[in-house]
């Protein structure tokens, strides 16, 4: 795989190991140079391995004259921040479920309301709708409740094709590429009937992924290639903002008879009339801002694997490794930080193409502090390049192209915070845009802040925080087992 900004996807051990000897990670970088290719890939796993101790090596080598060295230690943190980033924002929210012999329609309701979720319950298609729920889960993974709450309801989710008649009523609540919504919004409903246990899932963190029945029409075996296609269900936790799920890279596919498959990534038919570079272009996925610019199949549910099966049809999987690699909004952090904001003078910093200047600082009655800030945004994009062999519609995407904008949303009403040393807020007490002025490049706003300074806060331990929600690469890998095949 390429280095520098063009990085491919590595599962990643996210726990670090024990505290290594500084000589020790200092010898793992360096041999990221070694003369032989094999000691670098064994430097690299093992500094991956090692994970979050490793990164201040990393990072001071990263300014290092020697340019191999300097491009992989870059691309060996970036995974390992990576793979933290993920394990933080791709944690599975706690849910208690707790029934006793509650009637089934009773239940329904208190699960859709404590899940956030919207179902329709089919009586038509349940025998016994006076039945009763028993169920305590205690504090679980929010899809491991769900699930749970299926098995002793005695129901399952709808995988059926919609009824042309009543479409609201069988969609299930994907989250719809657009450029234009953010967060994107959900669809309605999912629709409850009587069933066995949903099919193999991963039910363990913020993405539910489960594999669609083998009878699901767009599953399908060909004998004249040799390649066998079935569907893979991603579904993320409510408080998830998810931008776009990318795809699916398959890690491992064991099937019941002993055979490791092979991930088809068959390529673009050739478009008529159009040279190598335009076709290279077609390959990609553009997204601008976070946002996917080449929307999904309509009517598409879920994502599609194929896999190579060597002329013998296989029935099911016994093993199935994944990662599904996906675009997130993470919680507002901090983006630019104006250290001293008290101190005499105009000064200002800057950061992902934000930069926050104190223009005035005025004292008043009551410890009471008017500062005039502005925030200048440029909001032409920066590209960034990802090698991410995924899976889409059944092909692979090589390459994924990120134009990346700023941090935050301009002609929004900045998020500026006063804290102290430690970090602690200071209590705001008004906040307000008082110019605002866009030339198609750059956005000026101006703001007023005023704070209430505590007597104990020394003048120069104050400081300025631009807090903005970012988009993020994540990506979470995933084991399902005894998936059946078409």
């Amino acid at each position: 795989m390429s280095c520098g900004r063009c990085l491919g996807i590595a599962l990643l051990a996210v726990a670090p190991l024990a505290a290594q000897p500084a000589d020790s990670l200092d010898t793992k970088v360096r041999a990221l140079a070694h003369p032989r290719y094999s000691e670098r890939e064994k430097a690299a796993r093992d500094l991956e391995a090692i994970g979050e101790p490793a990164l201040k090596a990393l990072r001071e080598v990263a300014k290092s004259s020697d340019e191999e060295l300097r491009t992989r230690a870059v691309a060996v943190a970036d995974r390992i921040e990576r793979a933290l980033r993920s394990e933080r924002l791709l944690a599975a929210p706690k849910l208690a479920l707790k029934f006793d012999m509650v009637p089934l329609d009773r239940a329904i309701a208190e699960f859709a309301s404590k899940a956030q979720m919207q179902f329709v319950f089919d009586k038509a298609k349940v025998k016994d709708a006076s039945r009763t729920v028993t169920l305590d889960t205690g504090e679980v993974p929010y899809w491991e409740a769900v699930e749970a709450f299926y098995r002793a309801a005695g129901l399952t989710e709808d995988d059926s094709p919609p009824d042309p008649k009543r479409p609201d009523l069988y969609r299930r609540p994907k989250y719809e590429p657009s450029p234009f919504r953010h967060p994107l919004s959900r669809l309605p409903h999912i629709r409850l009937i009587d069933g066995a246990p949903l099919e193999p899932a991963d039910v363990t963190r913020a993405f539910r992924v489960r594999a669609l029945p083998p009878g699901v029409v767009e599953n399908k075996y060909d004998d004249l290639k040799g390649e066998v296609t079935f569907h893979l269900d991603v579904d993320p936790a409510p408080g998830l903002a998810v931008r776009e799920i990318i795809g699916i890279e398959v890690r491992k596919a064991v099937t019941d008879d002993g055979r490791t498959l092979a991930a088809a990534y068959p390529a673009l038919p050739p478009a008529a009339g159009l040279g190598l570079e335009e076709q290279v272009i077609i390959k990609q996925v553009m997204i601008a801002n976070g946002n996917l610019l080449v929307e999904d199949m309509p009517g598409a549910r879920a994502h599609a694997i194929t896999l190579k099966t060597g002329g013998l049809r296989p029935k099911k999987l016994t093993e199935l490794q994944g990662t599904v690699v996906a675009r997130v909004v993470a919680p507002p952090e901090p983006v630019v930080t104006v250290n001293q904001l008290l101190r005499p003078g105009t000064h200002e910093a800057t950061a992902d193409g934000i930069t926050v200047q104190i223009k005035d600082v005025a004292s008043g009655p009551d410890n009471r502090v008017v500062v005039q800030a502005r925030v200048v945004t440029r909001v032409d994009l920066t590209e960034e390049v990802l090698a991410v062999p995924v899976q889409m519609k059944g092909r692979v995407r090589q390459f994924i192209r990120i134009n990346r904008g700023p941090g935050t949303v301009g002609g929004q009403l900045p998020d500026l915070k006063v804290r102290d040393a430690a970090g602690v807020p200071i209590r705001g007490l008004s906040a307000q845009v008082t110019n605002m002025s866009f030339d198609g490049t750059t956005m000026v706003q101006d703001v007023k802040l005023a704070f209430e300074k505590p007597a104990a806060v020394g003048d120069d331990s104050l400081n300025l925080v631009l807090m903005g929600k970012r988009p993020a690469m994540v990506e979470m890998p995933f084991t399902l087992r005894d998936v059946p095949l078409p």
